[in-house]
């Protein structure tokens, strides 16, 4: 099935099947078959997940896999097909859908794909402990998105449940996805909401403030929820930057708009992003996140007490679309060669561009910047915080006219508890105001050892404001900025 499937990652050509490896007709390439995985991605590419962790935590039960099948098959509604056909499931890991999927009997024949071999090979060690594989037409290949490895028109259905979201490029992921599907296919992926869960970290700053007040400043049992919430910010401020999402796991939330033009653009038929396990208090969705972050009992319940209450100023400025954690996204490519463009309108008003003349209280940071040299040039390490109630990506150091950006995320429960304990600003700012990073600008030297020096703060509707302090620096000496 996979020669019918796949082709050649290097040419495009056809494959052949050979006892361990599949052999391109055209360049003589071969992808190698280990255990019944052909793997394309070839060590590439990997996940930092741990494979026995990930198992334990999203492992086949007897009924967890049926009833989430079946709550994807609601959701969808009159859009499920009678038949799935051609299925190719993206990140299957160790089998959560898998297993409902061959169960259900309702595809003609199945790809899972994953980018670890381990995680393919717990997934076939499950399936063939249930019995689910007898009988049926089923295959494993590792694949990453990075691989023109699939063939065109040859899929009914792409599948992947919290998948998208790994993905760098989405776009080129959903371009091959319409490319791999037969006309009238369709593909739906399972998605973090990015709205819901910007209003949910809003909220859970707020409570935890409260929290680093009550214990004197001291984070020991909730500083899992701190890491989380440095976490979400990094992705929500950085959602633009490839670069910098490319080090993250969870590079991407979605909103509807935005995934509809994306997929609209793509050529694809209709798309659409259909709330998936409503939850418009947060309170279930911050049980499981405490759990899974194991976060400490005694302040595990009190998180939980306080958000009704506490998430209601935020979640309540939710559309009807946003109030799920997940979105169903939804794909049909069209029957015939002509594009369909449509245009979908958003449930709620579009905010206020966020820019440096909003007003409000006036921000304070100290920065420090320590020169040192390297081999290959001038390293700076760059430390400290800024807080304000504009939202900031980073601080951008400037050195000799080389301009790099140092991220703003890093938990600061030591600059709320000091500047803050009045709440002028927002909790989702003052928490995460933090940053440590080196600099490496690779080929700027002086022979003076003196380098000219610049520090503006980067916010987050595309302003930048320069921070008065030095405009030179000497190797070895360390120069500080604050306000």
């Amino acid at each position: 099935m996979l020669t019918a499937k796949f082709r050649c990652p290097e040419c495009g050509g056809p494959l052949s099947e050979r006892q361990d490896a599949l052999v391109c007709w055209a360049c003589g390439s071969s992808v190698p078959v280990r255990e019944g995985i052909a793997d394309f991605v070839r060590g590439r590419f990997d996940t930092i997940l741990d494979v026995a962790a990930y198992d334990q935590e999203h492992g086949i039960d007897d009924k967890r896999p049926n009833r989430f099948y079946d709550q994807i098959r609601s959701q969808a509604g009159g859009r499920w097909p009678p038949s799935l056909g051609s299925v190719l499931e993206v990140g299957c890991g160790t089998g959560l859908f898998s297993r409902a999927l061959l169960a259900g009997n309702e595809a003609r024949d199945v790809i899972l794909t994953d980018v670890s071999v381990g995680m393919l090979r717990e997934c076939r060690h499950h399936l063939t402990r249930l019995g689910v594989l007898e009988g049926r037409d089923v295959a494993f290949a590792t694949y990453s998105s990075n691989e023109a490895c699939i063939r065109d028109a040859v899929f009914d259905t792409f599948i992947g449940t919290s998948v998208l979201h790994h993905i760098l490029d989405v776009r080129s992921f959903l371009e091959d996805v319409y490319r791999g599907l037969k006309p009238g296919g369709r593909a739906f992926f399972i998605e973090p909401v990015r709205r819901y869960h910007q209003a949910m970290a809003q909220s859970l700053a707020d409570i935890a403030v409260f929290l680093t007040a009550r214990e004197g400043g001291k984070t020991e049992g909730f500083q899992p929820l701190l890491n989380w919430l440095a976490q979400q910010r990094q992705s929500l401020m950085h959602k633009d930057d490839q670069s910098f999402l490319e080090r993250l796991e969870d590079k991407h939330q979605f909103v509807p708009e935005e995934f509809a033009a994306l997929a609209g653009s793509i050529g694809f038929a209709t798309a659409e992003a259909i709330p998936f396990g409503n939850d418009r208090t947060g309170v279930g969705t911050v049980q499981l996140l405490c759990a899974e972050l194991g976060i400490a009992k005694p302040f595990r319940d009190v998180i939980v007490t306080m958000m009704p209450a506490v998430g209601n100023r935020f979640m309540k400025l939710l559309g009807p679309t946003d109030w799920a954690p997940s979105f169903l996204l939804w794909v049909t490519k069209g029957h015939g060669p002509s594009v369909h463009t449509f245009q979908t309108q958003p449930d709620r008003s579009p905010t206020r561009p966020v820019g440096p003349n909003m007003g409000g209280v006036a921000p304070h940071w100290q920065i420090r910047v320590v020169a040192s040299s390297s081999a290959q040039g001038t390293v700076l390490a760059v430390d400290g915080w800024y807080i304000s109630n504009v939202d900031v990506v980073g601080i951008r150091v400037t050195l000799d006219g080389t301009s790099q950006d140092a991220p703003l995320w890093l938990p600061r429960p030591d600059v709320q508890q000091a500047l803050n304990q009045r709440g002028q600003y927002a909790a989702w700012n003052a928490l995460c105001c933090g940053l440590a990073e080196q600099l490496a600008f690779g080929g700027v030297s002086s022979v003076d050892g003196e380098h000219g020096l610049q520090v503006d703060v980067v916010l987050a509707g595309g302003g930048v404001a320069r921070l008065n302090g030095p405009d030179r620096i000497r190797l070895g000496e360390t120069a500080m900025f604050s306000g």
